[in-house]
């Protein structure tokens, strides 16, 4: 097989599994902005850190045992407090200095240039 022909192979490749390398990738900010957040005094109690540590805790738990947890935790938090906690802790992530100085194209670029679309 010519190289060209092994080049274009592999570039039709890395196209193919770029759609889930980039949603994978986006999906790792998401996780690092969650660690980063409710690592900070204060914010353990807050419905989105609630609510990563149960994903974390039941990672291999079915649907039913994480939809019990998660509505244990809409009681505790209101859809609209849980709702201002997640604007706060995206606009603190996105509006940091890595987050503002992030390469065009990169995974945290396209994850706070679509939460900036909200």
């Amino acid at each position: 097989m010519s190289c060209a022909c092994r080049a274009t192979l592999l570039l039709g490749a890395v196209m193919q599994a770029s759609p889930e390398s980039h949603a994978e990738a986006e999906d790792r900010v998401a996780f690092d902005m969650h660690e980063a957040w409710c690592a900070l005094m204060g914010h353990e109690e807050h419905g989105p850190c609630m609510k990563h540590r149960v994903m974390q805790e039941l990672r291999d738990a079915d649907d039913s045992q994480i939809g019990e947890r998660m509505a244990l935790i809409d009681e505790q938090v209101s859809q609209e407090r849980g709702e201002a906690q997640s604007w706060e802790m995206h606009d603190w992530w996105c509006g940091g200095k890595e987050a503002s100085e992030a390469v065009a194209g990169s995974a945290l670029r396209r994850y706070c240039d679509g939460w900036a679309e909200h």
